[in-house]
């Protein structure tokens, strides 16, 4: 009969050693992929920035800050430019462009254009002052002349000519074209605030092919001209038309006023972009040996940049001049990163096989390295960011917690070399501050298991990397404790920061990599958690004896130097599954009916087992770390369920019974939590059923238990020594010898005692 639960496998094509050899084939794929990313990120790292090597190399020109007293004199080795800065040059350019005067073009053809609308006004309104003149025409001269706002101008413009004779008409024309002519004589632009939108001095003015500069107080916009215009007409009207009429007509004369100066966009862009091309690109320009300062003179920010120019261009030359040297340097620098990249490698393949072996442990590393090697290589590449925010103890912090301090201060180590080999310049100083920072992240971190435990690593780390910087100052070429106090501001910011990172990223690491840190067990340690609460109400028995276990257990892993937290809480949810039909395990029966003597010994061992799948499935969908499902699914391992399956021998007649119905479905503990979780499980459970607790029989007990397991090879799998299960052995004896302590009797208790006896000794 097969067992319960047992694994399914993927159907394999091959058997035998090609099928293995082939899998072992498709598992290095990962992997190989992982080391030629690794191998060609490090080569191209260090290959791009071959030129920047060149600055490496110790000039003779000292670098200076704005305020130092230069020691000596300093000329130009060669020609030269000091180049302004991004910003300065584009500030430099907007403001030229500002400054441009805006063009405008003088339009002489508008008085024509005007005075011919107005010829066609007034032809249109004598022939609409005959009689048989059709309705049609009135509304076509409205839409072709848009100085008619409305039917009403009209009407009003032919009411004043009604009964008149031509040479009224004539008059009217004639004093409305000389009106416009006055106006159209001065500057007119379509609107004043549109002019001071541009400019608020001066324009440049096009009129007859001569340009020349005109105030703007000499230009009158649109409403202006308009105003005079009405006034020109009502002076030469007044005794020719009635006030209504005389409205109307300057209504339409103020319509009639154009603006005569138009905006020349084309030559204004033009200029603003030679004004931008004709500032100067340059703070200033060096001739060979000129002077740039002279000894004991205070420099200033012009004589800073122009050696710091000066010497980038030495670089540049000595890169040029000796780029196969150059290259030689970036592969020497390759070598030597693939050898610490080696060391690091055989200490996780001798001393953390496991780590080696998990393809998603390796990625995890890789990724925790990256982002601090990246804010490296972009300091050293750009210049942008300060090489004291290099996020070392970031990489030290997650490493700590998500595998363990030893393998975090080794880490910072690695990333702390990477780092001061690419910032030029820093030589060992750098690398030295960064192994501080890292190593005071890991061990700041070493024992959190709360997350507002990270404030210690906040407070000690900035103090670290600031005394770490003021410690490493050469303090004889900077002398003065203003040429430091910048670095060690930005080295704080970062000691202060890399903990708020952690914080942040951490969850993410922990849910993606199913990492299971110490912050997230304790959480789940919490008895008010809802699984632990529905095992107390479903199945109180259990949980009491889950609550034993992990009291067991935790004092085991403490003896042997095993994860104990970890122990604990899976001590507590390793029987979870028993939940689902809590009245067939007999910690839950209460005394009363058992379930099993209704069933077979077949169907008591599938019960029996079925809690191991039930707790698996219901640990899964609460969202129980892989740590702790591991435990619920290893804690039994393929044992025997001894009782049952004597019953099932005895029930026999043939004594054939097939022992494999009666094992739990495994895997066998695969680590030292899980076995220490079986035996404290064994060990529990067997002291209940014995009636003399002395620390004797208890110590036997413990002794039998323990080397069964062994003997029986559940124990093959972990890495539990036989030392390690002799420190077991030690450690669970105090713990059931206190937990099965004896009491005084209370008074009432020794007189119902003495009554009993009394009581059958009467009836004997």
């Amino acid at each position: 009969m097969k067992t319960l639960f047992s694994r399914k496998k993927s159907p394999r094509t091959k058997v035998g050693l090609g099928a293995e050899t082939e899998r072992n084939y498709r598992d290095l794929i990962p992997r190989i992929m992982l080391a030629l990313f690794i191998i060609s990120s490090t080569a191209g790292m260090y290959l791009s920035l071959v030129s920047k090597s060149a600055g490496w190399i110790v000039q003779s020109i000292p670098t200076l800050k704005e305020g130092d007293i230069a020691q000596r004199r300093e000329v130009a080795l060669f020609d030269f430019a000091v180049p302004k800065s991004d910003d300065q040059l584009r500030q430099e350019r907007n403001n030229a462009e500002n400054a441009t005067i805006p063009v405008f073009t003088f339009d002489k053809e508008i008085s024509t254009i005007v005075n011919t609308e107005i010829d066609s006004l007034f032809s249109a309104i004598a022939v609409l002052l005959h009689k048989d003149s059709p309705d049609s025409l009135k509304d076509s001269v409205i839409w072709q002349h848009t100085v008619l706002p409305d039917p009403s101008y009209l009407d009003s413009l032919s009411q004043i000519m009604q009964g008149k004779r031509n040479s009224f008409g004539r008059k009217l024309n004639t004093v409305l074209k000389a009106s416009l002519a006055d106006v159209f004589n001065q500057l007119i632009v379509s609107s004043f605030d549109d002019l001071l939108d541009r400019t608020d001095e001066l324009i440049m003015l096009e009129k007859d092919g001569d340009t020349r500069m005109i105030e703007i107080s000499e230009v009158l916009d649109i409403q202006q001209a308009g105003a005079v215009v009405e006034k020109n007409v009502a002076e030469k009207t007044a005794d020719d038309l009635g006030d209504t009429q005389a409205g109307t007509f300057q209504a339409i004369a103020k319509r009639l006023v154009r603006p005569n100066v138009l905006y020349n966009r084309e030559k204004s862009m033009e200029l603003r972009n030679e004004a931008r091309k004709a500032v100067p690109e340059f703070l200033a320009s060096y001739k060979e040996n000129e002077r740039i300062i002279d000894a004991n003179e205070p420099a200033t920010a012009l004589q800073v940049a122009a050696i710091e120019v000066m010497i980038k261009e030495l670089s540049r030359q000595s890169f040029r001049e000796n780029r196969f040297e150059h290259y030689l340097i970036a592969l020497g620098k390759t070598i030597i990163a693939f050898g610490i990249f080696g060391i690091f490698v055989g200490y996780l393949v001798l001393y953390r096989p496991k780590i080696f072996s998990s393809f998603s442990r390796l990625l995890l590393l890789t990724i925790i390295m990256i982002f601090p090697l990246s804010i490296g290589f972009y300091s050293s590449w750009s210049g942008g960011v300060s090489e004291f925010l290099v996020p070392v103890a970031l990489a030290s912090i997650l490493t700590t917690i998500l595998f363990d301090a030893e393998l975090g201060i080794l880490l910072s180590i690695l990333i702390s070399f990477f780092v001061a080999s690419m910032v030029p310049g820093s030589g060992i100083r750098l690398g030295v501050i960064y192994f501080i920072a890292g190593g005071v992240g890991a061990i700041s971190v070493g024992r959190v298991r709360h997350r507002n435990e990270f404030y210690r690593s906040m407070f000690f780390l900035p103090l670290t990397m600031a005394v770490a910087v003021a410690s490493t100052n050469d303090w004889l070429a900077n002398p003065s404790f203003g040429d430091v106090d910048n670095d060690m501001f930005w080295g704080a910011v970062n000691g202060f920061a890399c903990p708020i990172f952690a914080i942040g990223i951490l969850p993410l690491l922990e849910s993606v990599f199913k990492v299971t840190t110490d912050i997230t067990l304790l959480e789940l340690s919490d008895l008010n958690n809802p699984l632990l609460k529905e095992l107390a109400v479903k199945a109180p028995g259990t949980f009491s004896s889950v609550l034993a276990v992990g009291t067991l257990s935790e004092a085991g892993a403490e003896k042997i130097g095993a994860n104990s937290l970890l122990c604990r809480v899976g001590s507590y949810y390793h029987d979870i599954g028993k939940m689902v039909i809590p009245e067939y395990f007999i910690e839950n029966q209460m005394g009363g009916e058992n379930p099993h003597d209704r069933l077979t010994p077949y169907m008591s061992a599938l019960v029996i087992a079925s809690h191991v799948k039930e707790g698996y499935e219901l640990g899964t969908k609460h969202g129980l770390p892989e740590s702790i499902l591991d435990i619920i699914q290893q804690h039994h391992g393929t044992s025997l369920m001894a009782s049952i399956y004597q019953k099932a021998v005895d029930e026999s007649d043939n004594n054939n019974v097939d022992e494999s119905a009666f094992r739990y479905p495994g895997p066998k503990p695969q680590t030292r939590e899980a076995g220490i979780v079986m035996l404290a499980d064994l060990v529990e459970a067997a002291s209940r059923s014995v009636r003399e607790r002395s620390p004797g029989r208890l110590n036997t007990l413990i002794s039998t238990i323990i080397q069964k397991r062994f003997m029986d090879g559940e124990l093959n799998e972990c890495d539990l020594t036989l030392k390690d299960l002799h420190y077991l052995e030690k450690s669970f004896l105090p713990i059931l010898v206190g937990s099965h302590h004896g009491r005084i009797e209370y008074p009432w208790q020794e007189k119902e005692k003495n009554e009993n006896k009394q009581n059958d000794t009467k009836l004997d």
